[in-house]
């Protein structure tokens, strides 16, 4: 009987700690946390008016994590010295070191750095206001910032605001009054700003020193002052200030080679050489860049060159040094650059590794099917390229055989035989697009069509319509976007704000031409 009795207890008592184990134990599954901390009590209370503490205390219903409070927490206007945070269980703690301005409104925002410490919920939604004075502003500026060429939207971007009354050049030298920054969309909120005009700038800030840094970090601005009483909706097109020319130094790159670098696209330079006679010059200009390159066949192994460089429109006068030295002299090649197969309207080209001085087209042929000769023009088109133009219709093979001897580079060297073989697309395997543009304004603009690397396939300047007609192009997606011209120099042309130059406005098709293989598009776009 006893014995029974202690087995009868011993199981009682297991069913209890297990009974116990899983009613400590968490569920499986149950919904995820998703809600952020919500703030339950602020001292001061948020919104405050005549506020003179130091120290700001913010309790949350759940235990919170700081993460990046460094860039993520603003105060508008900003502080000159940085507000010192800490935890102290559920509580933010903020510390105030600056002498705050009086009867001013305050807003700090926190980013996403407040996040619970489970699930990383970040509360973006809290913003603590406080005036020190008796009235609470309560203005409030917004709009949004895009990118003037591109029309996509800026993030992190720094809205401005500055009394009316500053100079010109306020947004170099002090820090702003208000400021907001920009969303992931490029929309931008600056609350609580008292009743009034102001000067209203956007700055790309990238030191994050609260002013504009110069034509590193780009900026946009607006022609007239804003009245906060009247909610403003101010939108900008931010742009890079195209910088003052200047030379900043010469580069030995390798055999002949000599990269020199500029602070502008530098097309217009013109080069003597100081240190000796006799020399031949070639140069590649990249699209917009802002480095040259420069070939000479006159040079020697440790040596020095020298280059008067003349830039006349910005009266620049300066000298090139560059030292030479053996570095893997660069041996004369030859690479056909044009993928295949091909359409018959793509430029066939040869790249050499050096640049081209001669070209003997006697030794060069051109054969359909490996035997019949056919109609051709070989010539020069770029430092180091060669380009052919082919009679040749759709489907063909292709075979360009040149000799040796047939071209000879920058440093009097021949090419060795060699030939290229390549085949041309069938008609059902290309594409035709007709694009029409139609505008009642007379203005001057530019219609680019670009594929999707961005590469530029079509270009035509047009002041009232324009008809584009595009056979046997490559199966892909197209955007076509209108340049206003406003200079007729056939390009965009950014901003300068001590000149009042806006950026040239940009507008793109709202869509892609998707043109597949054997499709005939038609489009028409009608632009103000």
């Amino acid at each position: 009987m006893k014995q029974l009795l202690r087995i009868n207890l011993f199981i009682a008592f297991t069913a209890l700690v297990l009974v116990g184990c899983a009613v400590q134990s968490s569920p499986d599954g149950g919904a995820k946390d998703v809600e952020p901390p919500a703030v339950v009590e602020t001292t001061p209370v948020n919104r405050s008016t005549n506020f003179n503490a130091k120290r700001i205390e913010i309790e949350f219903d759940e235990y919170v994590k700081i993460e990046g409070f460094t860039t993520q927490f603003i105060s508008s206007p900003p502080l000159k010295h940085r507000v010192e945070y800490s935890l102290r269980g559920k509580t933010l703690r903020l510390d105030i070191e600056d002498t705050l301005r009086e009867n001013t409104t305050y807003t700090f925002s926190f980013g996403n750095a407040i996040k619970d410490i489970t699930e990383n919920n970040p509360q973006t939604d809290f913003k603590y206001v406080f005036s020190t004075g008796a009235v609470l502003d309560s203005q409030v500026v917004h709009g949004s910032v895009q990118d003037a060429f591109t029309n996509k939207a800026q993030s992190g971007i720094m809205i401005a605001l500055y009394e009316v009354d500053s100079e010109d050049s306020v947004f170099m030298k002090e820090t702003p009054l208000y400021y907001g920054l920009s969303d992931e969309q490029g929309h931008y909120d600056i609350e609580n700003v008292a009743p009034g005009k102001y000067k209203i700038f956007a700055i790309q800030d990238f030191d994050f020193n609260y002013t504009w840094s110069g034509g590193s970090e780009p900026m946009a601005f607006v022609d007239e002052t804003i009245d906060s009483e009247l909610d403003p909706v101010v939108d900008f097109s931010l742009f890079r200030a195209e910088a003052d020319f200047k030379f900043y130094r010469g580069k030995f790159a390798s055999f002949g080679k000599v990269d020199v670098y500029y602070s502008a696209p530098a097309q217009d330079v013109e080069y003597t050489r100081l240190d000796t006679i006799g020399e031949t010059l070639k140069f590649e200009y990249p699209e917009d860049g802002d480095t040259i390159v420069l070939w000479t066949n006159t040079w020697k192994n440790g040596g020095e060159a020298q280059w008067q460089i003349v830039h006349e429109e910005s009266q620049l006068v300066d000298t090139v040094r560059v030292k030479f030295y053996e570095k893997d002299s660069a041996k004369f090649n030859l690479k056909l650059a044009s993928k295949t197969p091909l359409s018959p309207v793509d430029s066939i080209i040869i790249e050499s590794t050096t640049p081209i001085l001669s070209l003997d087209p006697s030794k060069i042929s051109v054969f359909r099917s490996d035997s019949i000769p056919i109609t051709h023009r070989t010539y020069i088109s770029a430092t180091r390229n060669i380009r052919l133009l082919v009679d040749a219709d759709y489907g063909d093979k292709i075979t360009w055989s040149i000799d040796s001897g047939a071209i000879e580079d920058l440093f009097g060297r021949w090419n060795d035989s060699t030939g290229y073989s390549f085949k041309f697309k069938n008609d059902n395997e290309l594409s035709i697009f007709h694009l029409k543009v139609e505008s009642d304004s007379i203005t001057t603009r530019v219609l680019e069509l670009f594929d999707e690397k961005g590469k530029v396939v079509y270009r035509s300047s047009f002041s009232e319509s324009l008809n584009v007609d595009l056979f046997d192009i490559h199966p892909q997606k197209y955007s076509a976007r209108v340049i206003y011209d406003r200079n007729g120099n056939g390009r965009w042309d950014t901003g300068e704000y001590f000149e009042g130059t806006q950026p040239e406005k940009v507008i793109y098709l709202g869509k892609q031409i998707d043109l597949r293989a054997n499709w005939e598009i038609d489009e028409t776009w009608i632009i103000p």
